[in-house]
């Protein structure tokens, strides 16, 4: 009779072993998925609120002088100049086939400057891409070149 108690309470202990086992498993599963959500929760708060604002120097672009486009970059009301890369697409509105790529400069405060010449009149499309702080953000807008 001994003999079949050890195996009675032998058998128990593997089965609540196994039981906390399998418990603590999940546990480390969903700990572990709830810090790659923090991880992406966290780089989306890191991007958010990241604001740029697009502006022409000088506002009114006339064909044959070159104009700089300029990226004011911005983060809760503070300039954002650890920008891993800003560039802009410029592009004829309705002619996607000729896309050109232009690079910026990094000015301070913010700015992130890019110069043009273009040689045609009509309405372009700026497309600024700014990857920063974990996130990456575009937006575009049309602008007029004027004879």
């Amino acid at each position: 009779m001994v003999r079949s108690e050890w195996r009675r309470w032998g058998v128990l202990c593997l089965i609540v072993t196994g039981i906390v086992f399998l418990a603590a498993c999940g546990s480390a599963q969903d700990t572990e998925h709830q810090e790659h959500s923090g991880d992406h929760k966290s780089m989306e708060q890191q991007t958010e609120n990241v604001k740029v604002d697009l502006m022409t120097n000088p506002t009114t672009i006339q064909v044959e002088k070159t104009v700089e486009i300029h990226a004011m970059i911005s983060q809760k009301g503070k300039p954002v100049n650890d920008a891993d890369k800003v560039r802009f697409e410029i592009w004829p509105k309705g002619d996607d086939d000729k896309k050109e790529s232009l690079k910026t400069k990094r000015m301070g405060d913010g700015m992130y400057v890019a110069e043009k010449t273009f040689k045609q009149t009509g309405e372009y499309e700026v497309m600024y891409h700014v990857t920063a702080r974990g996130g990456h953000v575009m937006d575009s807008q049309t602008i007029t070149v004027r004879p």
